[in-house]
């Protein structure tokens, strides 16, 4: 239990950092924008580079809070049908969307990062602008994609702790009663 908890906080503190970097680039984002519509308006002049940097920054922007975002349950969540089940299907339906965010993220993990290392070996760039590396672009899809997968697999292993714990619960009231 110690070193999972240990783990935990490790993950935490490297969600924490992605998370800043998200709010900085967000806050480039802010500055940038007003920047462009101002020189747009005022000197009939406009940076293109920004809006490569724009879109490339919402790829990163998805990726640097993704797990963040799961570890504090804030994905949109629709359980209506969910909390009116019993506690058996209620388990099954938790287990089964747990699994598929691991097997999901795990994928995106591995074939990000194959995509990621092709595109360095290769020495792709993307055109435009800023003609920028591809995989200085991909890079965040497997290094966020693996904070998920481990952000999933910690959710599942709360669950599956936190249920046996409820379940020594029961037993224990039952044989008192």
């Amino acid at each position: 239990m110690k070193l999972a908890t240990g783990i935990f906080k490790v993950l935490d503190r490297i969600n924490h950092v992605f998370i800043i970097a998200a709010i900085v680039l967000v806050a480039f984002w802010m500055l940038s924008v007003s920047y462009s519509v101002v020189t747009r308006y005022v000197f009939k002049y406009t940076h293109t580079f920004f809006f490569e940097i724009w879109n490339y920054g919402l790829l990163w922007m998805t990726f640097l809070g993704i797990a963040w975002l799961q570890g504090r349950k804030g994905h949109v969540v629709v359980d209506v049908v969910v909390t009116q089940l019993k506690p058996l299907p209620q388990r099954i339906l938790r287990t089964a969307n747990l699994t598929l965010g691991i097997v999901v993220s795990l994928g995106l993990t591995v074939f990000g990062t194959k995509a990621t290392w092709d595109s360095f070996q290769e020495g792709m760039r993307i055109w435009g602008t800023l003609y920028p590396p591809e995989w200085i672009v991909l890079i965040i899809i497997p290094l966020g994609s693996f904070l998920l997968l481990l952000q999933f697999l910690r959710d599942a292993y709360e669950a599956f702790a936190g249920q046996r714990g409820r379940d020594e619960e029961k037993e224990e009231s039952i044989s008192l009663v």
